[in-house]
């Protein structure tokens, strides 16, 4: 009897051993576990982004069973892309009471204008709070409208109200693997990016202005994501691709480590047009000239080349294209192009991980840039007159920007900058990535190195937000809080020995800008005020 006990009792053991690992590595999307319905089987002819969509009435029988119940509160999530012209409120997609037509979203007593008549593909996602007596009373349906009106990719459901980081890391997640940028989607004032452990694939400060399009090539079985190729859902095509690039709806197969990503962004276009990155040096235009990427720090794959296609311009292309960190600079040959698109290599044997990397008509910062900017590995060196600097230091996501009335030299500390002068009329003169190593020919004895730390960013509007000013040698004269539109909200002098600062938060939601003001120029930081 004993015996029998004690085997009974090991059987027990062994049994929660072998249940333990299959909850811990369950898989979940972003990394949010205890999703009740998830499905992504890939098995239609529609494509979005590099992704087939999924056949709905399938999807359809296997939510109905496995939404048994409508609990008081829940979270859902889409992508999908219109397929008609005119909307005419019909009914694309239910469950329970959440109904998807082809003018917005019915959820709860609530509803949410959408346009999906501009096709391009769109993340939708809604949280509903409801009554007990109402969660009772909604019979747990799922219907499928008219099929030939969307295309949908991805539908995610948790029987419970995920809170705001979550709903980012979710939306992270479908945005890198869609191609879709998070501009787009809900709340776009939180527009970082964030991996699965809260680190960040792309940061809203760092990067700060290369947020037109984001897209990723990388593996993580935790949330069933392997992407070897990824092509842009919007703004043109433009296409990533490891060793080979396929046909649109495959994705060859290629060893990468997982949690490893290679990130590229786009940058946003100034208030007119760019007149070019050293404009005399090469002749012909940069198809690649607006695009950063960079590879995180488990970034590791037995590729060797990132293919990257864009379309081809109209004008005249450079003869050579180069990606630099800054130092180093190396050439991307064209591998193809025909009337349509070129087709750019990089060789990942190059690559580092943790380094920014931009594409631009140099092949050396000994190339002549007009006598207008001149690199040095401790600064640069400005021509007066021409307008004003920006100086983005990637590290921090401080920016400094100055007037140059006069010929300047801006000595910086080690790292990578994004220097972009802008002339008198608007006109971007020179953008390019600086990279600073401190042992330049020039003197170095002070150094650009004040930035500002801002915490909790984002923050809860209407809370409190710290700043410390680092490294300032230029005494600061005054702080401001500027809205998107420009416009000052606060504004407060400071010290001649004050290093902090402190403040609410603008209780409207949205995107502001830090601004620390001295007689060298003014040094500013984003920030993001949001709601819970």
């Amino acid at each position: 009897m004993e015996s029998t006990l004690k085997l009974r009792s090991l059987l027990r053991v062994l049994c929660i051993l072998l249940l333990v690992p299959s909850y811990v590595y369950s898989q979940s999307p972003g990394g949010v576990r205890g999703q009740q319905f998830w499905y992504d089987d890939k098995d239609s002819t529609a494509l979005i982004s590099n992704y087939h969509s999924i056949d709905l009435l399938k999807m359809g029988q296997e939510a109905r069973g496995s939404i048994l119940n409508i609990p008081v509160s829940s979270s859902l999530f889409f992508v999908l892309k219109g397929n008609f012209a005119v909307p005419m409120e019909d009914t694309l997609l239910q469950i329970g009471d959440v109904t998807l037509v082809d003018v917005g979203l019915y959820h709860g007593g609530g509803f949410t204008a959408i346009s999906f008549n501009d096709s391009t593909s769109k993340i939708v996602s809604v949280q509903t709070i409801r009554g007990y007596r109402m969660a009772k009373d909604t019979a747990p349906e799922v219907n499928i409208g008219d099929l030939s009106k969307f295309s949908v990719a991805e539908v995610i459901y948790y029987p419970y109200y995920i809170d705001r980081a979550q709903r980012r890391l979710v939306n992270s997640y479908l945005s890198i693997k869609y191609a879709i940028p998070i501009l787009q989607g809900i709340e776009p004032d939180w527009k970082d990016y964030w991996a699965k452990d809260s680190s960040y694939y792309w940061d809203a400060n760092k990067d700060k202005a290369f947020y037109v399009r984001v897209m990723g090539l990388g593996a993580d079985s935790d949330q069933s994501f392997y992407q070897s190729q990824s092509i842009a859902e919007t703004g043109g095509h433009f296409k990533i691709a490891l060793d080979t690039p396929a046909v649109q709806g495959t994705m060859p197969r290629t060893w990468m480590a997982q949690e490893g990503f290679v990130i590229f962004a786009e940058r946003a276009n100034g208030p007119s047009s760019i007149n070019g990155y050293c404009a005399n040096v090469r002749p012909g235009k940069n198809p690649l000239a607006q695009w950063k990427f960079k590879a995180t720090d488990e970034w590791r794959t037995w590729a060797t080349r990132i293919l990257i296609e864009t379309e081809k311009p109209n004008d005249a292309i450079a003869d050579s294209i180069f990606y630099t960190d800054g130092t180093h600079y190396y050439h991307a040959p064209w591998v193809y192009k025909d009337s349509k698109i070129i087709r750019y290599e990089v060789d990942l044997a190059i690559v580092q991980i943790g380094k920014n990397y931009m594409f631009t008509k140099r092949s050396s910062n000994d190339q002549s840039c007009n006598s207008v900017v001149s690199l040095d590995n401790s600064g640069i060196s400005l021509s007066g007159g021409l307008g004003r600097v920006s100086v983005h230091y990637f590290e921090t996501g401080t920016t400094f920007e100055t007037d140059l009335s006069s010929d300047r030299y801006i000595p910086m500390g080690n790292g990578q900058y994004f220097v972009v002068v802008t002339d008198a009329g608007g006109n971007e003169t020179f953008s390019e990535l600086v990279a600073v190593s401190g042992k330049g020919s020039k003197s170095n004895t002070e150094t650009l190195s004040p930035s500002l730390k801002m915490y909790p960013n984002p923050v809860l509007s209407g809370g409190l937000v710290n700043v410390e000013l680092q490294d300032f040698t230029e005494t600061p004269k005054t702080w401001q809080l500027v809205d998107a539109l420009g416009r000052i909200i606060q504004e407060q002098p400071l010290s001649g020995s004050q290093r902090s600062v402190s403040f609410e938060a603008p209780k409207a939601e949205g995107t502001y800008t830090f601004r620390v003001l001295t007689s060298d120029g003014v040094y500013s930081l984003k920030l993001i005020s949001a709601q819970r």
